[in-house]
């Protein structure tokens, strides 16, 4: 194929979009028209073994793509402005199925938190465990979530700040507050 022909497929692969966890590929319509050095054109007439034409649809011999699955970017989270953000709703009221900027509840905190920096989370406690990563409680960091738990169901969603304690909406009639981590039933989940 010449350069000049192969342009057009080289920059449709360039323009190649990986999705998903399948790798599926979509290319973009550029690559339609291009054949094999040799091909007939795709519509009109085509030669035949004895010399005569047909009317129709020549085929190209096949091309062969390669193609690289690419990883996505993930967000990383950006503990510094994580904690930030967390502070700076210090005093704001609880209230159940909030999500801010005016009031929370606990898992309306840590969304609204991570929203700021273009982390989506799932909206209820027990959806925002499921979508992190567990982690010990020894090998836990700032900016993780801790996850409390009463009779095997999440119940309650903070932000971990360091030194056992953590930013939250604790409850009806409290605020956003720093506090300790409290109880033994409870989780690290990071968001990866």
């Amino acid at each position: 194929m010449s350069d000049l022909r192969s342009r057009p497929l080289h920059h449709a692969l360039k323009q190649a979009v990986v999705t998903g966890t399948t790798g599926s590929l979509l290319l973009g319509a550029a690559v339609v028209g291009i054949a094999a050095p040799g091909a007939t054109a795709a519509t009109g007439t085509a030669p035949t073994s004895t010399g005569a034409t047909t009317a129709g649809t020549a085929q190209a011999a096949p091309v062969t793509i390669h193609t690289q699955q690419v990883a996505s970017k993930k967000r990383k989270v950006d503990v510094k402005k994580e904690m930030k953000t967390a502070a700076a709703q210090k005093g704001k009221p609880y209230r159940y199925g909030a999500a801010g900027p005016n009031a929370f509840d606990c898992s309306g905190f840590t969304s609204y938190v991570l929203k700021k920096q273009g982390i989506k989370l799932p909206r209820t406690a027990a959806q925002q465990y499921r979508a992190t990563k567990r982690v010990s409680a020894r090998n836990a960091k700032v900016g993780d979530l801790v996850f409390f738990f009463n009779s095997g169901r999440v119940t309650h969603v903070g932000i971990l700040a360091g030194k056992m304690k953590m930013w939250a909406a604790p409850h009806t009639g409290a605020k956003v507050r720093l506090q300790k981590v409290y109880g033994k039933s409870w989780k690290i989940g990071r968001i990866v």
